[in-house]
């Protein structure tokens, strides 16, 4: 049986203006943006523009709840394009002649020695990891200002090692790119190695140009609120604002939770380009909901008004009334006030009941972490089941749950409704048992008394612990912002210039794709208050924490950034360095030095120096993995003590 769909003239006008754009892409916008609440119908609506523009259209479409993999720009692409193009090496193609020479070129980088000759050594390995973030920085280019180019090449004067004056990213590619076999006769090869993306970007317009010619293309991207920062950075800024994407007959299709315009990128687009066309897309009202009813054969008058009623005119609720009824299951409309939890989780136990919120809890869940949580709260675990099947497995069986890689989960409209349905103190322990959980599973994954490099340089590890820091917000609003800053701070050490922090980063774009932090209705005032400031040095942690000087007119223009959230942001992470421990503390009195008076900064390294000195002799020395691993001073200690201390005694005029 064919799913219902019910017309709403709006939603028809939107369609047709659709097709009026294909036909006409120089006049028309080029954006197609639905947006409204989970639930509300915008995935439906993505799959009727398909089935409206069948044959007249090609699609190619990505949705962020599912794409994995997916964290940035040229990821994105080539998953978009793959799907309208594919690759062939006997047929040239402007998109992925670019792509595949750009990898093909990286293999050889981080595989050969510069002469061709020998394995390449783990410097130049970590060099070409290094050159990959390139091509997922929102800006295509080295973001590194003239000011902070002048600020760390003094500093290399001085006799600090360039490596640690963040030179290496610049310099040490650099050198790569000019005395590697593959590029040091290809002037321009080097100039694309060194900054992919603009380029990338532009073969990507000239290969759709090209489709287009044949066929308009719809690019479809749905669940946008799930979409990483970079994305969405790159989508205003370079495709849709640097590119001729916007006369060619492509046209992109965005669904997602929030308005595109609440982010200051989009409103200067829209005003500059009227490159957007949006549809804010609301529940039913009585006769839509009537009519989607019909449908399904639902007629009778009062039972019509009590499901009206009972779901509010959501379509999610109502696509979930029609699986329940083609089953032939019975469903009690009786209690027209009561809760749609109540009407989903009808006819079941309440031990059963249970443990559908407990899975709503978790962002993904498996047998034993289900188990898990049915032995912390104590749960008869028999009574959940039945005589043929496990509790994991009838978990799995419900209509609202769905698979995510090798795990499960709910899916977000039941997720959103049954841990808003938990009470404060059920949901606050919930999350503190998950919290446990996944700390101890990092703990196992990685030596927790080994060095740090070891655990931030282990994938596993890192996805473990951004779960431990996710359910930790949620558990407890005061008592997680130690380890979530400690943890931000290590992360960026380790990661590097332009590498991602996802220890931090997942747990926050986790949070973000629920709901905006001012509205999420399970976090606490306190954490409200400590997400928002927190935010831009989370997303943006190079740029607000390790760059001297500051350079704000860049932010604002490549990170949305003002002056206020950078240094809102800062007196956060680095205004009570004392409250942190170990590495956390001494790079927080290091970068404080490089924000504060002359008087004080030389303080601060003082006793950045003092902690740095105490981990020296609590922690391994080994710290290959960080950016100031190769630093030499008088005793060779790799340790930042001796960084600081040759700051303290040789660089105290740097601030004088």
């Amino acid at each position: 049986m064919l799913q219902p769909y019910v017309s709403r003239p709006e939603v028809e006008d939107f369609l047709v203006a659709l097709g009026h754009a294909l036909e006409k892409p120089q006049s028309n916008p080029a954006v197609f943006h639905v947006w409204g609440i989970g639930g509300v119908g915008k995935s439906t609506l993505t799959r009727k523009a398909q089935e409206t523009y069948q044959g007249k259209a090609k699609f190619a479409a990505v949705s962020f709840d599912f794409a994995e993999g997916i964290d940035g720009p040229i990821p994105l692409m080539a998953t978009l394009y793959r799907q309208l193009v594919a690759k062939d090496a006997w047929n040239r193609d402007p998109f992925w002649d670019k792509y595949d020479l750009y990898f093909e070129t990286i293999l050889k980088l981080k595989t050969e020695s510069a002469n061709g000759r020998r394995e390449a050594t783990s410097e130049q390995v970590g060099q070409v990891k290094q050159l990959l973030q390139f091509g997922v920085d929102v800006a295509g280019e080295l973001l590194l200002s003239e000011s902070a180019k002048k600020t760390a090449t003094t500093l290399v004067d001085r006799g600090v090692d360039a490596f640690a004056a963040g030179l290496s990213l610049k310099d040490g590619v650099q050198q790569l790119l000019q005395q590697h076999k593959a590029t040091r006769r290809n002037v321009e090869l080097q100039e694309f190695m060194r900054a992919p993306l603009p380029q990338l970007t532009q073969a990507f317009v000239e290969g759709l140009s090209q489709q287009g010619k044949q066929q308009p293309i719809i690019l479809v991207l749905d669940t946008y609120e799930k979409a990483p920062t970079t994305i969405d950075t790159w989508l205003w800024r370079t495709l849709l604002g640097k590119t001729n994407v916007v006369t060619q007959p492509v046209r992109l299709m965005i669904a997602g939770q929030n308005s595109l315009r609440k982010t200051e990128g989009w409103r200067i687009l829209q005003q500059n380009r009227h490159a957007i066309r949006d549809l804010t897309i609301k529940r039913f009202d009585l006769s839509q909901t009537q009519d989607y009813l019909a449908q399904i054969s639902l007629t009778d008058a009062d039972q019509v008004d009590r499901i009206f009623h009972v779901t509010r005119g959501l379509p999610y609720y109502l696509n979930w009334i029609r699986e329940e009824t083609q089953k032939g299951h019975t469903l009690n409309f009786d209690q027209g006030n009561q809760e749609i939890v109540r009407l989903l989780l009808q006819g079941l136990n309440d031990t059963q009941k249970f443990l559908i919120q407990l899975a709503a809890c978790c962002r993904w869940f498996d047998a034993k972490l289900i188990r898990y949580l049915t032995e912390k709260e104590g749960l008869d675990y028999a009574s959940a089941v039945d005589e043929e099947r496990n509790c994991y497995r009838w978990l799995t069986h419900l209509s609202f749950a769905e698979p995510a890689g090798k795990h499960w989960r709910l899916d977000d409209v039941a997720r959103d409704v049954f841990r808003q349905s938990l009470e404060r103190d059920n949901l606050t322990r919930i999350h503190g048992h998950l919290a446990n959980y996944f700390l101890d599973q990092s703990n196992q994954e990685a030596d927790p008394s080994g060095p740090l490099s070891d655990q931030y340089e282990n994938p596993d590890w890192r996805e473990l612990r951004s779960e431990y820091l996710y359910h930790l917000l949620f558990a407890e609003p005061v008592a997680s912002q130690q380890p979530f800053l400690t943890h931000l701070l290590e992360g960026y050490y380790f990661s590097g210039f332009f590498r991602n922090n996802y220890v931090v980063q997942t747990p926050l774009q986790a949070i973000l794709g629920e709901f905006e932090i001012d509205q999420h209705p399970l976090l606490r005032h306190r954490q409200k208050q400590f997400l928002n400031p927190v935010r831009p040095a989370v997303l943006h942690g190079w740029a607000v924490l390790e760059e001297n000087p500051i350079d704000y007119d860049r932010d604002a223009r490549y990170f949305n950034l003002s002056k206020s959230d950078i240094d809102q942001a800062i007196t956060l992470c680095l205004g009570h360095p004392g409250q942190l421990t170990g590495l956390a503390q001494v790079l927080a009195f290091y970068y404080r030095s490089c924000r504060c008076a002359k008087d004080q900064a030389v303080s601060d390294l003082r006793q950045a120096y003092d902690a740095a000195l105490t981990l020296s002799k609590t922690q391994p020395a080994n710290y290959s993995g960080s950016r100031w691993h190769e630093v030499r001073t008088e005793t060779c200690n790799p340790y930042p003590a001796r960084i600081l201390l040759y700051f303290i005694r040789s660089g105290t005029a740097i601030f004088s």
